[in-house]
């Protein structure tokens, strides 16, 4: 084998596990800003706690950081036919008696209530009297393995391409 195909057939293995790093996630990072802030992970296709047959459902025990406090909340994710968005709910995390975070907006996920599947973007939403605007992040979070598989591999493109300089 020629010097150059090794590196060629190193090269694309890096590509592939490079691309590769983002189909494989599974795990999502969901990134609320605006007046209201919240972070949490969430997987793309949870099971719900409830389902609000034609209007949306709820997950349960969602760890993350609401309001700057670190807590679990439940979310509710709402859909397009009952005026989309979402509602962020739990103790601790209560508004003058309404829930933390509610909102009107697009639907964010894919699917049906039994089975809803979230996929990477932005959401633009705005608040229950319709005068602060929030957006909604989905973005993917690359498993750990994919990671190290990924600088393994590019590790090793910078040391053959330094070992070839050298001779």
């Amino acid at each position: 084998m020629k010097p150059n195909q090794g590196l060629r057939r190193l090269v694309a293995c890096a590509a592939f596990a490079l691309a590769a790093s983002a189909a494989n996630a599974e795990t999502l990072l969901f990134t609320l800003t605006g007046a209201a802030t919240a972070s949490w992970q969430m997987d793309s296709m949870p099971t719900p706690d409830f389902i609000y047959d034609g209007a949306g459902f709820e997950v349960d025990g969602i760890s993350g950081t609401f309001g700057g406090t670190a807590t679990t909340a439940n979310i509710e994710f709402i859909n397009g036919t009952s005026n989309g968005g979402l509602r962020i709910l739990g103790t601790g995390l209560v508004n003058n008696g309404r829930p933390y975070f509610s909102s009107y907006g697009p639907t964010v996920y894919s699917g049906s209530e039994n089975m809803p599947v979230f996929s990477p973007g932005t959401f633009v939403m705005l608040d229950q009297a319709g005068t602060s605007n929030y957006s909604l992040t989905i973005s993917a979070v690359p498993e750990p393995a994919t990671l190290a598989l990924m600088l393994g591999g590019l590790g090793l493109v910078g040391f053959t391409a330094s070992r070839r300089r050298a001779s």
